[in-house]
Parts: C-alpha cells; sequence; structure tokens
C-alpha cells in the first residue's frame, strides 16, 4: 500500500484530504503544515507520495520543500494549490510532478493523480526489500535494483547488503561481518573497507552508517 504524506497548512483542509484520501484506501503516514516538518516527517515514514500545498508556513514553500524531498526519499510528488497562474504552475512542472490539482480539490482528479502516482511507483520496484522510491532489493536472489534497472553485485557485496537489511537499524558488529562475509579466513581490514566502500558507491552513498571502531548498520 502506498503511504501518502500531506503537506497542508489548513488543519480542516489537510483532515478533508486525508479522509478522502483514505476513503480510496491509501494509508496517510502523517499530515504536516510546514516545510521543515515535511522533510523530518518523510525521513522517518519515507512517503511513497507527497500531497504538497505550495503556500505552507515556516521559511520554505512547497515547491522548495518537494525539491528536497526529491534529492532524499524521493517521494512522488502532486501539488496542490489555490493558485493556478503560470508561475506558479512553471515552478512546479520544473520538478517534474506527478500532477498538479487546484484546490477546492476534486475527489476524482485526486483519485487519479494518486493511482498514477501509485502505478509510477510499482513500475519501478522491482524486488522485496524497498530502500527508497530508487533502491530495491530482491532477498531471494541477491538482485540489487535502481529504477527497476538491475545493479551488479559481486557475491561478497550480496552478501553484505543482505546482512545489513537481516539487521536493520542493529549495528553488525565488525566481528559479524568478517564471519558472515569470510567464515573460512579472517581479511585485513582494507579488504573489508574496500567491500564496504565498494557498496556504498553501488548505493549512490546512501543508508548504510559506519560506527568506528565497531560496525556497520543500515537505515532506510
Amino acid at each position: 500500500m502506498n503511504k501518502i504524506l500531506i503537506v497542508e497548512d489548513e488543519s480542516l483542509v489537510a483532515h478533508e484530504i486525508a479522509e478522502t484520501v483514505a476513503s480510496f484506501g491509501f494509508e496517510v503516514a502523517a499530515i504536516c503544515s510546514s516545510g521543515e516538518r515535511a522533510l523530518k516527517i518523510a525521513m522517518e515514514v519515507r512517503p511513497d507520495i507527497v500531497l504538497m500545498d505550495i503556500r505552507i508556513k515556516g521559511g520554505k514553500n512547497g515547491i522548495e520543500t518537494a525539491r528536497e524531498l526529491q534529492n532524499t526519499c524521493r517521494p512522488a510528488v502532486i501539488f496542490l494549490s489555490a493558485y493556478s497562474d503560470r508561475d506558479h504552475i512553471g515552478q512546479a512542472t520544473d520538478l517534474q510532478p506527478v500532477g498538479y490539482l487546484v484546490k477546492p480539490v476534486n475527489p476524482t482528479e485526486l483519485f487519479a493523480m494518486l493511482t498514477l502516482a501509485g502505478k509510477r511507483n510499482g513500475q519501478r520496484r522491482v524486488g522485496d526489500i524497498v530502500l527508497d522510491n530508487e533502491f530495491t532489493f530482491d532477498t531471494a536472489t541477491g538482485q540489487l535494483y535502481r529504477n527497476a534497472t538491475p545493479i551488479k553485485l559481486t557475491h561478497r557485496e550480496a552478501q553484505l547488503l543482505s546482512l545489513l537489511i537481516r539487521s536493520k537499524h542493529k549495528v553488525v558488529t565488525i566481528y559479524e561481518l568478517e564471519c558472515e562475509i569470510w567464515p573460512d579466513k579472517t581479511p585485513n581490514e582494507s579488504t573489508r573497507r574496500s567491500l564496504i566502500s565498494r557498496l556504498r558507491a553501488k548505493l549512490d552513498n546512501r543508508f548504510i552508517q559506519t560506527l568506528p571502531g565497531e560496525g556497520y548498520r543500515i537505515f532506510f
């Protein structure tokens, strides 16, 4: 089920939209009223789709917030606005959103946009583990994908990624890692670091955190 983040600074409007979205069978992951809050919540809930009002509270407007979200958790974006002038539409469409709906939002149009956004997400997701809206991993085959395109991993890179995913949010100690990847021999530090570095590069330097002298963990 696609998770929806609603960014709207009018509480009544936000909850009306949330009720409509829920009636369509989508999951409303969170509602917030400012760009700063949206960026923080998005990193926690990893929404698939963001319904983004252009005029919101705080120091960032909806377009600026959407731009930052596309650089982090990469959700599909549907803009909502009371403004339909060329300037606002032009700025919004530069970010290639799924759609731009003028408020008050027509439920039929909203359903169509959400359905389109959901299909786009589904088309670019292959595998049982979703790291973000771009990267997925198939634990059965050890195959990593980026926007549904396979990324070649070596046997040990796939082993390492599987180990980190199995231990999501927990620290995989250096000892545990080495026992899993090199059960018959003790690798040197350079070999271990090289493996981590190669996998990080294939993941676009996302997800993997190093705890010096302790181990590694993955966040998604």
